[in-house]
C-alpha cells in the first residue's frame, strides 16, 4: 500500500516528493496533498482483504474526494466505507464477450459463439475465473465447446453453491474447480515457480532475488532457478496462462492473491515447505544483513524486499498451525533486519507489527532471537520517546545475554550501552554511568584493532558523549567524540552519517557554551554527513531546528524562520500519524516566537503557540515520556519528548 502511494505522488508530480525519500514518506506527501487540493479525486483501494490495511493509508479528514474500496468481504467494505454495495456476477451476454475477447481468434462460428456463452455461465459469470479459463483454453489451443466437459456437474454445482475457503471466510463464491483446471498440466517448473511465488508478496517481486545466480547450495530440483532457458520457458506459460504478469522492463512478477491463495490450497504441506525454504533462502540472500552495524547505505536493496519477507513472515504462520516450525530462528533474523530498515525509514508501526508477530511466533523465551526481537522494539521505543517502555526491554535482554554470550563480548557492551542510552534519555545519569563503566571494562586492554573489528567502539563513545553533555562535562564529551571520530574514520571512510551525528552533538555543545557561529557550522556539516542519500531523514528536521534556534538567538529572525518553516516541513514528511506531534509541538513553539519578534503575523503565533501547547499537554498526560530536571531550562521541556538522537 505505502509503496503504491508512493507511486501515485511520483505520478502525480507533487511537491515534495522525492526518488530520496522512503516510500512512506512520499506516502505522507500524497496524504498531505489529498487533504489540501481544492480538486476532487477519486482513489481505489482494490482487491483489500485487511481492514487494518488501510488504517495508515486512508484519507485525512477533510479531503474533498471519494473512496472506492473493492473486497471479497462486506465486512471489511462496510468497515471503514459510507455504504456497501454488492458487485453482481458478469451476465451470460458479457461474460460470452470476456471469453472471446480472450480467445484472441476471428470470425468465431455460431456455435463456439453459444459455447463462450455457456461456459462463462457455468462459470458463475466470476470474471477471474472466465479470464483464467480463456486463457488456458487459448494457450491449449482447444475450442470452448471440447472444453466444456472438463467441468462435470459436481465441480458446477461446487462453484455455484460457493464454499467459503480458508483464506477468504467472507466469500460465498467457490473457485475449486476453476483452480483444478487452472493448474492441470503445468510443466513442472512452471508449477514450481508458481508454488515459490505464492511465498512473496502478489505485486513486484524482483525477478533478480528469484532468479539469482549465486545462491549456494540449492536443491537440485530448484536448479533450474539458475538456468536463464527454463526460467524463460516458466515464466512464459505462467504468463500465457495468466497466472503472473511481468513488467514492461522484464524486472518485476506480480501473481493475483487468489491465485496465489488458490494455488497453495491446491498443493500438499511437503511441496509448500519446501518452496518456503527457497523463498527464504532467496530473500536471505538478496536483503542485506545488519550485523553489528545499519543500513543506511542499503535501503536501496531493502526496499523492494522488504514486503516480501513480511508476507513470508505471515506464510510462515500459516504454515506453523499445521505443525511446521523449521528455520525460525533464521527467519526471525531476516525479520529483524528488516524491521531494522523499516525502524530506520520511518516505518515504525509496520516494523512494530512484524516483531510482535515474531514475538508471538518465536517459542523460546530465553533465546539469542528473543532477545533480538526486544532489540528492534526497544530501539523503536527509545526513538519514539517512549523510554520507559524502551528501558524494560533492555533490561530483558541485558539478562537473556547473560547466559548466552562471555561477559566481555560485544554482544554485552550493547546491553549496557543500550541501557546506559535509555537512562541518558531519561535524565538519570547516575544510573546511566553505573552502565557506562560495564560498556568499557568489556573492552578495556583490547588492542584497537580489536575493539574495531569485534565491538560497536564508536557507538558507545558517541552515547557516552551525550550523557557528558547533559552532565555538563562538555570538555569529556568532545574527548568522546573526538576517539568517536578516529575510530569512525578507520572503520567507514570520512564524512559518514556517525560524522553527522558526533558533528550533532558538538553543535549542541557549542549552542550551550554560546558560540553559535561553531555551533551552525556543526548542524550544517551533520546535516549534510547525514542526509546523503536520505534528504529527509528524522535528524534533518532536528538540524534545522537547531539551526533555526541559533539565528533566533542571533537576532537573525527571517534566517529562523527559513530554517524552521524547513524542519516543519520535512517533519510533515516525517509524520507517522496525525497524531505524532512530537517533533511539530516544538517548532510550533520556536515559530511562533520568531514570528513574535518579527511583529507581524500575530494570529499566526498565536495559533502555533497555542497548537504546541495543546500537544505538548497531552504528551504529558500519557505519561510515556520522562520530565527533565528544571535546571536544563525550558528548552529541555520540549526537548524531552523527542528521541535521544534528535534532540
Amino acid at each position: 500500500m505505502t509503496d503504491a502511494l508512493s507511486a501515485a505522488a511520483q505520478e502525480l508530480q507533487l511537491d515534495g516528493y522525492s526518488a530520496s525519500n522512503t516510500p512512506k514518506q512520499n506516502q505522507t506527501v500524497f496524504l498531505t496533498w489529498m487533504r489540501r487540493t481544492d480538486q476532487e479525486w477519486l482513489i481505489i483501494f482494490d482487491n483489500v482483504d485487511d481492514k487494518d490495511a488501510l488504517k495508515d493509508a486512508w484519507p485525512p479528514s477533510g479531503s474533498k474526494g471519494s473512496v472506492l474500496i473493492t473486497c471479497r468481504s462486506e465486512i471489511v467494505a462496510s468497515s471503514r466505507a459510507r455504504e456497501a454495495l454488492e458487485v453482481p456476477t458478469l451476465e451470460r451476454g458479457e461474460g460470452a464477450q470476456l471469453m472471446a475477447c480472450l480467445l484472441r481468434r476471428s470470425n468465431l462460428s455460431e456455435d463456439e459463439t453459444a459455447a463462450c456463452a455457456e461456459f462463462s455461465e457455468r462459470l458463475g459469470g466470476l470474471p477471474l475465473a472466465i479470464i483464467l479459463m480463456g486463457n488456458k483454453i487459448r494457450v491449449r489451443k482447444r475450442t470452448v465447446r471440447s472444453f466444456i466437459p472438463s467441468f462435470d456437474e459436481e465441480g458446477m454445482a461446487s462453484l455455484q453453491k460457493g464454499r467459503r475457503d480458508i483464506g477468504d471466510p467472507y466469500y460465498d463464491k467457490s473457485m475449486d474447480k476453476v483452480w483444478e483446471e487452472a493448474f492441470k498440466g503445468l510443466a513442472k517448473e512452471s508449477g514450481q515457480l508458481l508454488l515459490l511465488l505464492c511465498f512473496f508478496g502478489p505485486e513486484n517481486i524482483p525477478l533478480s532475488a528469484v532468479q539469482s545466480e549465486n545462491i549456494p547450495d540449492l536443491p537440485q530440483a530448484w536448479k533450474f532457478l539458475r538456468d536463464a532457458n527454463k526460467m524463460d520457458d516458466a515464466t512464459l506459460e505462467l504468463m500465457d496462462l495468466s497466472l503472473i504478469r511481468i513488467n514492461e522492463t522484464g524486472t518485476m512478477i506480480s501473481v493475483h492473491r487468489l491465485i496465489q491463495l488458490g494455488y497453495l490450497d491446491a498443493n500438499i504441506q511437503k511441496a509448500k515447505v519446501e518452496a518456503f525454504d527457497i523463498a527464504f533462502r532467496l530473500l536471505r540472500h538478496s536483503f542485506p544483513a545488519r550485523g553489528r552495524g545499519h543500513l543506511f547505505d542499503r535501503w536501496g536493496i531493502c526496499q523492494p524486499l522488504a514486503p516480501h519477507v513480511l508476507l513470508l513472515q505471515r506464510r510462515q504462520a500459516d504454515l506453523s498451525k499445521a505443525g511446521f516450525s523449521s528455520k525460525e530462528a533464521a527467519l526471525t533474523v531476516l525479520v529483524t533486519d528488516t524491521a531494522w530498515y523499516l525502524m530506520e525509514t520511518g516505518n515504525w508501526q509496520t516494523a512494530e507489527n512484524s516483531l510482535r508477530l515474531a514475538l508471538e511466533q518465536n517459542s523460546d523465551k530465553n533465546s539469542i532471537e528473543q532477545a533480538e526481537i526486544e532489540q528492534v522494539l526497544a530501539s523503536i521505543s527509545v526513538r519514539s520517546g517512549h523510554c520507559g517502555a524502551a528501558l524494560e526491554r533492555y533490561r530483558r535482554i541485558l539478562e537473556i545475554r547473560k547466559g548466552k554470550f562471555p561477559a566481555d563480548s560485544n554482544q554485552m557492551a550493547n546491553a549496557y550501552s543500550s541501557l546506559a542510552f535509555t537512562l541518558t534519555a531519561m535524565y538519570r545519569l547516575p544510573e546511566a554511568f553505573e552502565y557506562f563503566t560495564n560498556v568499557f571494562a568489556c573492552i578495556e586492554g583490547k588492542d584497537v584493532e580489536t575493539q574495531r573489528k569485534n565491538y560497536n567502539v564508536d557507538r558507545f563513545l558517541r552515547n557516552r558523549a551525550r550523557a557528558n553533555y547533559y552532565r555538563g562535562e562538555f570538555a569529556s564529551a568532545i574527548e568522546d567524540l573526538d576517539e568517536a571520530d578516529r575510530h569512525q574514520s578507520a572503520m567507514y571512510g570520512s564524512r559518514k552519517h556517525y560524522h553527522g551525528e558526533t558533528a550533532y552533538t558538538r553543535g549542541k555543545i557549542a549552542y550551550k557554551q554560546g558560540d553559535l557561529t561553531a555551533a551552525y557550522n556543526h548542524f550544517e556539516f551533520a546535516a549534510q554527513a547525514i542526509s546523503a542519500g536520505k534528504e529527509t531523514y528524522r535528524t534533518i528536521i532536528s538540524t534545522s531546528y537547531q539551526q533555526g534556534c541559533i539565528r533566533l538567538r542571533q537576532g537573525d529572525y527571517n534566517g529562523a524562520l527559513v530554517h524552521l518553516r524547513s524542519a516543519l516541513h520535512t517533519c510533515k514528511v516525517n509524520q507517522t500519524c496525525e497524531d505524532d506531534n512530537r517533533d511539530l509541538a516544538r517548532i510550533q513553539w520556536r515559530m511562533a516566537q520568531v514570528l513574535n519578534k518579527l511583529g507581524r503575523d500575530e494570529n499566526e503565533a498565536r495559533e502555533l503557540d497555542q497548537k504546541a501547547r495543546e500537544s505538548k499537554m497531552l504528551m504529558e498526560k500519557t505519561g510515556m515520556f520522562s520530565s527533565p530536571p528544571a535546571e536544563l531550562g525550558e528548552e529541555e521541556e520540549w526537548d524531552c519528548f523527542i528521541g535521544l538522537l534528535y534532540r
